[in-house]
Protein backbone atom coordinates (compact mmCIF):
# COMPACT_ATOMS: atom_id res chain seq x y z
CA UNK A 1 0.00 0.00 0.00
CA UNK A 2 1.45 3.17 -0.84
CA UNK A 3 2.58 5.42 2.07
CA UNK A 4 0.25 7.99 2.89
CA UNK A 5 -2.79 6.45 2.42
CA UNK A 6 -5.28 4.71 4.12
CA UNK A 7 -6.61 1.52 3.84
CA UNK A 8 -10.02 2.78 2.53
CA UNK A 9 -8.69 5.26 -0.06
CA UNK A 10 -6.34 2.04 -1.56
CA UNK A 11 -9.46 -0.34 -1.57
CA UNK A 12 -11.49 1.99 -3.74
CA UNK A 13 -8.72 2.83 -5.70
CA UNK A 14 -7.64 -0.61 -6.36
CA UNK A 15 -11.69 -1.70 -7.54
CA UNK A 16 -12.09 1.43 -9.72
CA UNK A 17 -8.99 0.60 -11.46
CA UNK A 18 -9.50 -3.24 -11.69
CA UNK A 19 -13.18 -4.11 -10.69
CA UNK A 20 -15.07 -1.61 -11.64
CA UNK A 21 -18.31 -3.48 -11.19
CA UNK A 22 -18.05 -3.25 -7.36
CA UNK A 23 -16.81 -0.40 -6.68
CA UNK A 24 -20.06 1.61 -5.47
CA UNK A 25 -19.99 5.33 -4.99
CA UNK A 26 -21.51 5.65 -1.49
CA UNK A 27 -24.50 7.27 -0.48
CA UNK A 28 -23.49 11.14 0.63
CA UNK A 29 -24.44 13.26 3.84
CA UNK A 30 -24.55 16.55 4.38
CA UNK A 31 -25.35 17.96 7.95
CA UNK A 32 -27.85 20.81 8.43
CA UNK A 33 -30.00 22.66 11.42
CA UNK A 34 -33.58 22.53 11.09
CA UNK A 35 -34.48 24.82 14.28
CA UNK A 36 -33.09 27.87 14.83
CA UNK A 37 -31.10 27.35 17.90
CA UNK A 38 -32.17 30.73 19.79
CA UNK A 39 -35.36 30.20 19.65
CA UNK A 40 -34.91 26.40 21.61
CA UNK A 41 -32.74 28.25 23.93
CA UNK A 42 -36.07 30.33 24.72
CA UNK A 43 -38.16 27.36 24.98
CA UNK A 44 -35.72 25.26 26.93
CA UNK A 45 -36.15 26.81 30.27
CA UNK A 46 -40.18 26.84 29.66
CA UNK A 47 -42.33 23.82 32.13
CA UNK A 48 -41.43 21.82 34.64
CA UNK A 49 -42.40 18.33 35.84
CA UNK A 50 -43.25 15.48 33.62
CA UNK A 51 -44.20 17.69 30.51
CA UNK A 52 -41.87 19.76 30.85
CA UNK A 53 -38.64 16.67 30.68
CA UNK A 54 -40.85 15.89 27.30
CA UNK A 55 -40.78 19.06 25.74
CA UNK A 56 -37.33 19.29 26.69
CA UNK A 57 -36.47 16.26 24.93
CA UNK A 58 -38.04 16.57 21.87
CA UNK A 59 -36.13 20.41 21.41
CA UNK A 60 -32.95 18.16 22.25
CA UNK A 61 -33.63 16.10 19.52
CA UNK A 62 -34.83 18.51 17.17
CA UNK A 63 -32.07 20.79 17.78
CA UNK A 64 -29.70 18.44 17.00
CA UNK A 65 -27.92 18.21 13.46
CA UNK A 66 -29.46 16.75 11.05
CA UNK A 67 -27.95 14.47 7.92
CA UNK A 68 -28.81 15.51 4.32
CA UNK A 69 -29.27 11.39 2.76
CA UNK A 70 -28.34 11.67 -0.79
CA UNK A 71 -29.26 8.14 -2.17
CA UNK A 72 -25.84 6.63 -4.81
CA UNK A 73 -26.30 5.12 -8.07
CA UNK A 74 -27.28 1.77 -6.85
CA UNK A 75 -30.62 3.06 -5.96
CA UNK A 76 -31.59 3.19 -9.86
CA UNK A 77 -30.76 -1.01 -10.29
CA UNK A 78 -33.13 -0.96 -7.19
CA UNK A 79 -36.05 1.89 -8.53
CA UNK A 80 -35.98 -0.47 -11.70
CA UNK A 81 -36.77 -3.86 -9.54
CA UNK A 82 -39.98 -1.79 -8.14
CA UNK A 83 -40.59 -0.78 -10.98
CA UNK A 84 -41.33 -4.13 -12.65
CA UNK A 85 -42.58 -5.43 -9.31
CA UNK A 86 -45.16 -2.57 -9.71
CA UNK A 87 -46.03 -1.84 -13.50
CA UNK A 88 -48.10 1.24 -11.73
CA UNK A 89 -45.12 2.55 -10.49
CA UNK A 90 -43.27 2.73 -13.64
CA UNK A 91 -43.69 5.97 -14.60
CA UNK A 92 -42.31 7.70 -11.49
CA UNK A 93 -39.47 5.17 -10.61
CA UNK A 94 -38.11 6.46 -14.08
CA UNK A 95 -38.45 10.07 -12.96
CA UNK A 96 -36.94 9.40 -9.66
CA UNK A 97 -34.10 7.47 -11.15
CA UNK A 98 -33.27 10.22 -13.51
CA UNK A 99 -33.03 11.98 -10.47
CA UNK A 100 -30.86 10.05 -8.57
CA UNK A 101 -28.46 10.16 -11.78
CA UNK A 102 -28.95 14.31 -11.71
CA UNK A 103 -27.92 14.70 -7.30
CA UNK A 104 -24.93 11.96 -7.90
CA UNK A 105 -23.23 13.80 -11.57
CA UNK A 106 -23.56 17.59 -9.65
CA UNK A 107 -23.00 16.27 -6.56
CA UNK A 108 -26.63 17.63 -5.60
CA UNK A 109 -26.98 19.45 -1.58
CA UNK A 110 -30.37 17.55 -1.02
CA UNK A 111 -32.72 14.95 -2.11
CA UNK A 112 -36.51 14.49 -1.89
CA UNK A 113 -39.25 14.06 -4.23
CA UNK A 114 -42.85 15.62 -5.08
CA UNK A 115 -45.60 14.74 -2.15
CA UNK A 116 -47.19 11.20 -4.27
CA UNK A 117 -50.63 9.82 -3.53
CA UNK A 118 -51.08 5.61 -4.11
CA UNK A 119 -54.65 5.34 -4.77
CA UNK A 120 -56.66 2.11 -5.22
CA UNK A 121 -59.00 -0.59 -3.85
CA UNK A 122 -58.35 -2.17 -0.07
CA UNK A 123 -55.65 -4.53 -0.29
CA UNK A 124 -53.79 -3.53 -3.61
CA UNK A 125 -50.42 -3.15 -2.10
CA UNK A 126 -50.30 1.10 -1.78
CA UNK A 127 -48.22 0.79 1.52
CA UNK A 128 -45.97 -1.89 0.63
CA UNK A 129 -45.28 -0.33 -2.62
CA UNK A 130 -44.80 2.67 -0.82
CA UNK A 131 -42.02 0.57 1.42
CA UNK A 132 -40.55 -0.81 -1.02
CA UNK A 133 -40.31 2.83 -2.88
CA UNK A 134 -38.51 4.35 -0.13
CA UNK A 135 -35.97 1.18 0.71
CA UNK A 136 -35.14 1.19 -2.26
CA UNK A 137 -33.66 4.84 -1.90
CA UNK A 138 -32.24 3.99 1.72
CA UNK A 139 -34.50 6.60 2.92
CA UNK A 140 -35.69 6.74 6.31
CA UNK A 141 -38.96 6.87 6.78
CA UNK A 142 -42.11 6.84 9.10
CA UNK A 143 -45.56 5.57 8.84
CA UNK A 144 -48.51 7.92 10.28
CA UNK A 145 -52.17 6.64 10.34
CA UNK A 146 -54.11 9.96 9.63
CA UNK A 147 -57.57 7.59 9.55
CA UNK A 148 -58.40 8.02 13.20
CA UNK A 149 -56.73 11.80 13.56
CA UNK A 150 -59.65 14.39 13.94
CA UNK A 151 -57.85 17.64 14.91
CA UNK A 152 -54.86 19.83 13.26
CA UNK A 153 -52.72 19.28 16.94
CA UNK A 154 -52.19 15.50 15.62
CA UNK A 155 -49.56 16.71 13.24
CA UNK A 156 -48.79 20.52 14.74
CA UNK A 157 -49.09 19.91 18.56
CA UNK A 158 -51.32 20.97 21.30
CA UNK A 159 -51.56 24.93 22.43
CA UNK A 160 -49.31 26.09 24.25
CA UNK A 161 -50.38 26.69 28.10
CA UNK A 162 -52.84 23.45 27.91
CA UNK A 163 -52.16 20.90 30.70
CA UNK A 164 -51.99 18.11 28.64
CA UNK A 165 -50.09 20.40 25.73
CA UNK A 166 -48.00 17.52 23.39
CA UNK A 167 -45.94 18.06 20.81
CA UNK A 168 -47.36 17.37 17.36
CA UNK A 169 -46.60 13.75 15.39
CA UNK A 170 -44.14 16.04 12.42
CA UNK A 171 -42.25 17.47 15.14
CA UNK A 172 -42.32 14.43 17.68
CA UNK A 173 -40.57 12.41 13.85
CA UNK A 174 -38.39 15.61 13.08
CA UNK A 175 -37.10 15.11 16.61
CA UNK A 176 -36.45 11.11 16.32
CA UNK A 177 -35.06 11.17 12.84
CA UNK A 178 -31.16 11.37 11.94
CA UNK A 179 -31.79 12.78 8.98
CA UNK A 180 -33.80 15.99 7.55
CA UNK A 181 -34.95 14.43 4.91
CA UNK A 182 -36.96 11.52 5.95
CA UNK A 183 -40.04 10.41 4.21
CA UNK A 184 -43.40 10.51 5.94
CA UNK A 185 -46.28 7.81 4.94
CA UNK A 186 -49.61 8.66 5.81
CA UNK A 187 -51.56 5.92 5.50
CA UNK A 188 -55.61 6.18 4.22
CA UNK A 189 -55.72 9.97 4.27
CA UNK A 190 -59.29 10.09 2.43
CA UNK A 191 -60.45 8.47 5.95
CA UNK A 192 -59.19 11.43 8.09
CA UNK A 193 -61.24 14.51 9.68
CA UNK A 194 -59.85 17.71 6.93
CA UNK A 195 -62.61 20.10 8.63
CA UNK A 196 -64.91 20.30 11.68
CA UNK A 197 -68.27 21.41 12.39
CA UNK A 198 -67.55 22.43 15.53
CA UNK A 199 -65.39 25.08 14.07
CA UNK A 200 -61.65 24.00 15.83
CA UNK A 201 -59.12 22.97 12.74
CA UNK A 202 -58.77 19.73 11.03
CA UNK A 203 -55.90 18.55 9.40
CA UNK A 204 -56.08 20.46 6.23
CA UNK A 205 -54.35 23.73 7.42
CA UNK A 206 -51.04 21.85 8.35
CA UNK A 207 -51.02 19.39 5.63
CA UNK A 208 -51.48 22.55 3.03
CA UNK A 209 -48.25 23.95 4.62
CA UNK A 210 -46.22 20.70 5.07
CA UNK A 211 -47.02 19.85 1.02
CA UNK A 212 -45.71 23.55 -0.51
CA UNK A 213 -41.44 23.47 0.47
CA UNK A 214 -41.75 27.39 0.65
CA UNK A 215 -44.49 27.25 3.77
CA UNK A 216 -43.48 23.89 4.92
CA UNK A 217 -39.90 25.62 6.00
CA UNK A 218 -41.46 27.79 8.47
CA UNK A 219 -43.74 24.97 10.47
CA UNK A 220 -44.76 25.78 13.44
CA UNK A 221 -45.36 23.39 16.46
CA UNK A 222 -47.78 24.84 19.22
CA UNK A 223 -46.83 22.75 22.23
CA UNK A 224 -42.92 23.52 21.55
CA UNK A 225 -43.50 26.94 20.22
CA UNK A 226 -40.90 26.26 17.69
CA UNK A 227 -39.99 26.68 14.19
CA UNK A 228 -39.52 23.70 11.90
CA UNK A 229 -37.76 23.31 8.62
CA UNK A 230 -39.24 20.60 6.93
CA UNK A 231 -39.12 21.71 3.28
CA UNK A 232 -36.59 18.67 2.64
CA UNK A 233 -39.36 15.86 3.36
CA UNK A 234 -40.89 13.53 1.15
CA UNK A 235 -44.33 12.28 1.57
CA UNK A 236 -46.37 9.61 0.40
CA UNK A 237 -50.19 9.21 1.14
CA UNK A 238 -52.79 6.43 0.45
CA UNK A 239 -56.54 6.99 -0.03
CA UNK A 240 -58.94 3.87 -1.44
CA UNK A 241 -61.41 6.61 -2.80
CA UNK A 242 -60.67 10.51 -3.96
CA UNK A 243 -63.99 11.61 -2.61
CA UNK A 244 -63.59 12.82 0.47
CA UNK A 245 -60.02 14.86 0.28
CA UNK A 246 -60.28 18.53 -0.90
CA UNK A 247 -59.72 19.78 -4.07
CA UNK A 248 -56.95 22.12 -1.97
CA UNK A 249 -55.15 18.60 -0.81
CA UNK A 250 -55.11 17.17 -3.87
CA UNK A 251 -53.86 19.94 -6.59
CA UNK A 252 -50.68 19.11 -4.14
CA UNK A 253 -50.30 15.44 -4.91
CA UNK A 254 -49.39 13.52 -7.66
CA UNK A 255 -52.15 10.91 -7.75
CA UNK A 256 -50.68 6.97 -9.16
CA UNK A 257 -53.57 4.63 -9.07
CA UNK A 258 -52.54 1.07 -8.07
CA UNK A 259 -54.24 -1.25 -9.61
CA UNK A 260 -54.30 -4.91 -8.22
CA UNK A 261 -51.42 -6.95 -9.46
CA UNK A 262 -51.28 -9.08 -12.47
CA UNK A 263 -50.60 -12.46 -11.91
CA UNK A 264 -47.27 -12.52 -12.85
CA UNK A 265 -46.53 -9.57 -10.66
CA UNK A 266 -48.21 -11.16 -8.11
CA UNK A 267 -45.78 -14.26 -8.29
CA UNK A 268 -43.29 -12.02 -7.36
CA UNK A 269 -44.17 -9.32 -5.51
CA UNK A 270 -45.24 -12.75 -2.91
CA UNK A 271 -41.66 -13.92 -3.58
CA UNK A 272 -40.22 -10.53 -2.72
CA UNK A 273 -42.35 -10.59 0.13
CA UNK A 274 -41.19 -13.77 2.03
CA UNK A 275 -37.82 -12.79 1.55
CA UNK A 276 -37.93 -9.85 3.66
CA UNK A 277 -40.32 -11.76 6.06
CA UNK A 278 -37.37 -14.18 6.34
CA UNK A 279 -34.86 -11.86 6.74
CA UNK A 280 -36.98 -9.53 9.54
CA UNK A 281 -37.39 -12.37 11.31
CA UNK A 282 -34.30 -13.94 11.79
CA UNK A 283 -32.30 -10.84 11.85
CA UNK A 284 -29.76 -11.97 9.17
CA UNK A 285 -28.13 -10.27 6.08
CA UNK A 286 -28.66 -14.07 4.50
CA UNK A 287 -31.29 -14.10 1.96
CA UNK A 288 -33.78 -17.12 0.95
CA UNK A 289 -34.82 -17.76 -2.12
CA UNK A 290 -38.73 -18.56 -2.44
CA UNK A 291 -40.06 -19.67 -5.83
CA UNK A 292 -43.82 -19.93 -6.27
CA UNK A 293 -44.60 -23.38 -7.95
CA UNK A 294 -46.46 -23.19 -11.61
CA UNK A 295 -49.01 -24.92 -9.66
CA UNK A 296 -49.94 -22.14 -7.51
CA UNK A 297 -49.62 -19.07 -9.22
CA UNK A 298 -53.52 -18.98 -10.00
CA UNK A 299 -53.79 -19.33 -6.20
CA UNK A 300 -51.68 -16.65 -5.62
CA UNK A 301 -52.70 -14.42 -7.90
CA UNK A 302 -55.62 -14.65 -6.38
CA UNK A 303 -54.41 -12.87 -3.06
CA UNK A 304 -54.45 -9.19 -2.36
CA UNK A 305 -50.30 -8.31 -1.34
CA UNK A 306 -52.32 -7.16 1.92
CA UNK A 307 -53.58 -10.67 2.70
CA UNK A 308 -50.40 -12.44 1.17
CA UNK A 309 -48.18 -10.46 3.83
CA UNK A 310 -50.40 -11.08 6.90
CA UNK A 311 -49.75 -14.57 6.79
CA UNK A 312 -46.26 -14.42 5.26
CA UNK A 313 -44.64 -15.65 8.33
CA UNK A 314 -46.49 -18.39 8.60
CA UNK A 315 -45.12 -19.83 5.53
CA UNK A 316 -41.83 -19.08 6.24
CA UNK A 317 -41.89 -20.34 9.36
CA UNK A 318 -43.90 -23.79 8.52
CA UNK A 319 -41.13 -24.03 5.03
CA UNK A 320 -37.92 -23.27 7.81
CA UNK A 321 -39.22 -25.81 9.93
CA UNK A 322 -39.42 -28.67 7.25
CA UNK A 323 -36.16 -27.72 5.89
CA UNK A 324 -34.32 -25.72 8.04
CA UNK A 325 -30.96 -25.56 6.32
CA UNK A 326 -32.43 -24.90 3.07
CA UNK A 327 -31.53 -21.92 0.92
CA UNK A 328 -34.16 -22.32 -1.49
CA UNK A 329 -37.79 -23.04 -1.04
CA UNK A 330 -40.86 -23.96 -3.74
CA UNK A 331 -43.86 -23.02 -2.25
CA UNK A 332 -46.62 -25.76 -3.79
CA UNK A 333 -50.30 -25.48 -3.62
CA UNK A 334 -50.48 -27.51 -1.12
CA UNK A 335 -48.90 -25.14 1.13
CA UNK A 336 -51.63 -22.74 0.41
CA UNK A 337 -55.26 -23.11 1.24
CA UNK A 338 -57.52 -20.26 0.85
CA UNK A 339 -60.32 -19.53 3.55
CA UNK A 340 -63.39 -17.53 4.06
CA UNK A 341 -63.21 -15.12 7.15
CA UNK A 342 -65.88 -11.77 7.46
CA UNK A 343 -66.59 -12.17 4.15
CA UNK A 344 -62.91 -11.37 2.96
CA UNK A 345 -60.09 -13.74 1.46
CA UNK A 346 -57.25 -14.97 3.89
CA UNK A 347 -55.15 -17.71 4.07
CA UNK A 348 -53.18 -20.09 6.05
CA UNK A 349 -49.69 -21.78 5.46
CA UNK A 350 -49.40 -25.89 5.73
CA UNK A 351 -46.85 -27.49 4.44
CA UNK A 352 -46.65 -30.94 3.20
CA UNK A 353 -42.59 -31.67 3.39
CA UNK A 354 -43.03 -34.47 0.52
CA UNK A 355 -44.01 -31.58 -1.68
CA UNK A 356 -41.38 -28.45 -0.31
CA UNK A 357 -38.65 -27.95 -2.39
CA UNK A 358 -34.87 -27.30 -1.20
Amino acid sequence: MIEGTTYQSFRDDYLKTYHPEMAVVPARFNSVSIVDSTEVLKRWVDGDGEKGDERRQALKGLASKKLIFIPDRSSINKLKEVAEANQDLSSICDEIAIYVEFCSAIGSQNFSFEPLLLLGEPGVGKTYAANELVTALGLESYKLSVSDASEAFYLSGTQRGYANSTPGRIADRMAASKHANPVLILDEIDKASFQREDGRAGLLSPLLQLLESDSARTFRDLALDVQIDCSRVSYICTANTLEAIPKPLLSRLRVIDVRKPSEEKMVKIASRILSQTYAQMTGSSMSREYVISPCATELVSAITPRDFKLQAKKIVSQLAIAKPDSERYVVTKECLRVVEHRERASFIGFVDTNSVGA
